[in-house]
């Protein structure tokens, strides 16, 4: 038995007494305050059920606490605005969305350290043909408004070579027999003489009946389109004293999810030129900034969209910083305050608390940039005294507050192109 389903007893007795506090002290509505909620999973997908036995524990602050099995639940939260906190049976993470008063809301729930869960592998093979040259690359990508994740898009070709790939990874719910969209394709010679590549042999087929293992043919004629290219600056502007972390070219298509994007290299110096070849589709070039501090979490992305035949220069904000509690601090109480430096308007913080196994992460969503202990603790993460915890901070600068983070699944929305990380720090509580 894990630790949420041990405390339900804990915190489903006294919900008569809360409700009762709630009357007196806070502004409750006679009719209630119903929210829909709809959890999603990482990928931005309503989670889809796969083992009857999972299910989601679900509050208001920390109780009444609902069970349920589905991902989408009317809820009462009785006061406006309020805080959700979910838990799962089967994953010992606790999440909370603070100070929210939206009607409907769509969070997330997911581990960091899954790989591709709820995704199911759907591929299609792709006939050319045959490669006369020792050795060439080839781009292949899927285009649709569909959500999936494109496993691999660039291939190296040798002579005699005639088949390639489209490997997809498909959301369970989303999962179906047949596909809708573009696969697309084109040459890239020279590929190893970044100044030199000749983008060439460029094709798409577009099919509203793509069946898993189908083989799509492009013939010679299909592939006759050389395409022009233009010599591209790239400009990654590091915050003092932080380092770049690899940068990414891509290609993103306008009015298609950005599961269409096609990386065409990553790993990049932060000043540099690149070719980027002009596709005969709408497009623009997408530039991903990165850099790191003296610690590996202590990181940053921003992702920006340029027409071709513009300089690609991403300029990155300060970073934010923890302030208190002071690294190593021994006597963390309920009243000691968690602060955070941020000297940019805006943005939702996720401060993350983790203390060592069996207790899973604590991930709070809030505008705030100073929270007490006493606001941090919450159910499935309750009180220990002295024990080690560890906390860092990530910002979403998109964001104007956690409403709008979660209108929609965060990570589909054009409003996640970056985020600040903080160096973790370490504490203990007091006795």
């Amino acid at each position: 038995m894990n630790k949420f389903t041990k405390s339900l007893s804990i915190y489903l007795l006294p919900v008569l007494g809360l409700l009762l506090y709630s009357c007196i002290d806070d502004p409750v509505s006679p009719n209630g305050n119903y929210v829909h909620i709809s959890i999603h999973d990482e990928y931005g997908e309503q989670y889809y059920w796969n083992n009857s036995l999972d299910r989601f524990l679900i509050s208001p602050g920390d109780a009444p606490i609902t069970i349920f099995y589905q991902s989408e639940i009317l809820l009462n939260t009785f006061n406006s605005p309020y805080s959700i906190v979910i838990t799962s049976e089967l994953e010992e993470i606790i999440y909370k969305y603070m100070n929210v008063a939206s009607k409907d809301i769509k969070p997330l729930y997911y581990n960091y350290y899954s790989n591709y869960n709820n995704l199911q592998s759907f591929s299609i093979r792709i006939k050319i043909p045959e490669i006369k040259a020792e050795r060439t690359e080839y781009f292949v990508n899927f285009i649709s408004d569909l959500n999936y994740v494109q496993v691999m898009n660039q291939f190296t070709m040798r002579f005699g070579d005639s088949i390639l790939y489209c490997y997809l990874k498909i959301p369970e719910n989303n999962h179906s027999y047949f596909l809708s969209g573009k696969i697309m394709i084109f040459e890239a010679a020279n590929w190893r003489h970044g100044n030199k590549i000749d983008y060439r042999k460029f094709g798409y087929k577009e099919s509203d009946s793509l069946s898993e293992n189908q083989t799509v043919v492009f013939t010679e004629s299909d592939l006759e389109y050389d395409l022009p290219d233009i010599l591209t600056n790239f400009k990654n502007i590091l915050p003092t004293g932080r380092s770049g972390a690899g940068n990414q070219i891509s290609i993103s298509f306008p009015g298609y999810s950005k599961s269409a994007d096609l990386l065409l290299i990553g790993g990049t110096s932060d000043n540099f030129d690149f070719i980027i070849p002009a596709l005969p589709l709408e497009n623009r070039i997408k530039f991903t900034g990165r850099y790191s501090g003296g610690n590996n979490s202590e990181n940053a992305f921003r992702s920006e969209l340029f027409e071709l035949g513009e300089n690609c220069i991403i300029t990155h904000k300060e970073p934010i910083s923890l302030v208190s509690p002071a690294y190593g601090d021994s006597n963390v109480t309920g009243s000691t305050i968690f602060k955070i430096y941020d000297d940019q308007p805006g943005g939702v913080y996720l401060y993350e608390f983790d203390i060592n196994a069996p207790y899973g992460p604590l991930r709070i969503y809030t505008s705030k940039q100073e929270l007490k202990f006493s606001e941090i603790i919450t159910r499935g993460f309750e009180w220990r005294p002295n024990r080690q915890y560890v906390w860092f901070v990530r910002k979403f600068p998109g964001f104007a507050n956690v409403d709008e983070l979660l209108s929609s699944p965060y990570t589909l929305s054009p409003k996640y192109n970056a985020t600040q990380s903080t160096e973790p720090r370490y504490f203990y509580t007091g006795p």
